[in-house]
């Protein structure tokens, strides 16, 4: 009676309302949303909408009320009922959470329309926009229980919350752990599940290698789950594309693309290699060493490919732009972001070079190593998404590379790059010599080698201009493409 008092304007306050029935307010207003809504999947408060349309009286109101109320309790023990019976037939907690038990039994439920209006005022919201509220009328989570105590146990609730806090904030730090995976105590082959139903299967897989990948008869795996024959059979000399994509991958960690440019596809719909027998050679190479990643380092280092210089020639320019044949060393390279941030923190002289140890959050009074940073599955750090970090959620073959002005606002704005640059002007202005020996000292630290002489005046100039501001000098170094390229 309450809501119908606001909806027909014969009380516009309803926290006034509230008070002087001792009503719950916020379960009032979440009436008056709902019975102001005509839009309902019953008829059950049809009677209600004619009566509010036509101004009815408060006693024609008040009879449809007290009817309504006790078809609504009708219902509640109805569900009450049914979902006791289906959970006898269940067999109890352990078959209500299996799906397939669920799947197969015949449960009990409502009729449809009843159970809409069960749904609408007693379940959990099914749509939880507060201004066009639907479902769970009734509904408050296990944080809003207090409502429904009385006073003294209310009381109760509130020094168990409160002892309860005390006592996380008591708890010593939580040592580090790592999510790991084990063996189960009696491995098994499984059956196929067909088109990925677990309630659909087919015949025994049994556990061995790939056939497109294997010769003759495959034998099977038969210690503990498999996983390490798999691994062997995998990291094995007969196994050519294995090596083929480890030499591909180290390749392309230091040319910047791999013979094969799609690195996670050595397929039909992956690109040809640029040089198949490179590719090949150093494979075979790779495998007769002993599978040496040193070895495969050197070997590439130590090639004439690596060691061309990044001339201009405009025949060879014109017959492949791309470079893909390798007739020049590229120009540039975008450092990852843990190099570049690491790279900041070394030459301002604050990376904390300790080994192992928990990850941490990269905020700005973190010095470690990016190697260190706390990843999150679901909410990865801006710093890293800015500069192309792939998704955790996924496995990445290679990194793209983006170019956008966030990441030039980056180091204009980042509070950690104006931290490590006041660093940096710190420690040049421990050194000796002027100001053009600094220059000079700031250069060798970020780019390893010297200025120009008109770099030197450059930065003489914007440093008389503002004032001597040496870390802001050195922000616009930290910003400069020199220091985050590899050239």
């Amino acid at each position: 009676m309450a809501a119908w008092e606001v909806l027909s304007g014969a009380e516009l306050d309803d926290c006034a309302v509230a008070a002087r029935e001792h009503l719950d307010d916020t379960t009032l207003e979440r009436w008056i949303r709902y019975l102001g809504n005509p839009e309902r999947d019953h008829k059950f408060l049809q009677p209600f909408d004619e009566l509010l349309a036509r101004h009815a009286s408060r006693a024609e109101a008040q009879k449809f009320a007290d009817s309504f109320q006790q078809f609504v309790l009708g219902i509640f023990n109805d569900k009450k009922g049914m979902d006791d019976r289906n959970y006898v037939k269940l067999g109890g907690a352990k078959g209500a959470k299996d799906e397939r038990t669920r799947q197969y039994t015949n449960l009990e439920s409502l009729p449809i329309e009843k159970y809409y209006l069960w749904r609408d005022l007693a379940s959990e919201p099914y749509k939880k926009d507060f201004f066009d509220f639907k479902g769970g009328v009734y509904y408050y989570g296990p944080k809003q229980i207090s409502r429904y105590l009385a006073p003294e146990w209310r009381e109760h609730l509130e020094a168990l919350n409160q002892r309860l806090a005390r006592l996380e904030k008591e708890l010593p730090p939580q040592y580090a752990f790592l999510h790991t995976i084990e063996d189960s105590s009696k491995p098994a082959d499984i059956r196929v599940q067909i088109r990925g139903d677990a309630n659909n299967l087919g015949d025994v897989a049994p556990r061995r290698f790939l056939a497109i990948l294997s010769h003759g008869e495959r034998p099977l795996f038969h210690s503990g789950s498999g996983r390490l024959q798999l691994a062997e059979a995998i990291a094995n000399a007969s196994n050519p594309l294995f090596a083929r994509v480890m030499v591909n991958r180290v390749w392309q960690h230091h040319f910047g693309q791999g013979i094969v440019r799609t690195p996670g596809n050595f397929g039909q719909l992956g690109e040809r290699p640029t040089h198949p027998e490179l590719l090949d050679y150093l494979a075979a190479e790779f495998v007769s060493h002993g599978w040496s990643l040193k070895w495969l380092h050197r070997r590439i280092l130590l090639s004439a490919a690596w060691q061309l210089s990044t001339d201009y020639d405009e025949k060879d320019f014109n017959r492949d732009p791309g470079n893909r044949l390798i007739w020049r060393a590229n120009m540039q390279q975008r450092l990852d972001i843990e190099a570049l941030r690491d790279a900041m923190l070394s030459v301002a002289g604050n990376l904390d070079p300790k080994v192992g140890g928990p990850s941490e959050p990269l905020d700005d009074h973190n010095s470690r190593r990016t190697l260190y940073a706390l990843i999150s599955r679901t909410k990865l750090d801006s710093t890293l998404a800015l500069f192309d970090y792939p998704n955790p959620n996924n496995t990445s073959d290679q990194r793209m590379v983006t170019v956008g002005p966030m990441q030039r606002l980056y180091f204009m704005n980042s509070s950690f790059v104006a931290r490590e640059a006041k660093a940096l002007a710190d420690r040049l202005a421990a050194g000796q010599g002027g100001e053009a020996e600094r220059i000079a000292r700031a250069y060798r630290l970020l780019f390893g080698r010297a200025p120009t002489p008109a770099e030197v005046d450059l930065g003489a100039r914007f440093l008389a201009s503002h004032h001597e501001d040496w870390p802001q000098y050195a922000q616009v170094l930290f910003a400069s493409t020199e220091f985050s390229s590899v050239n």
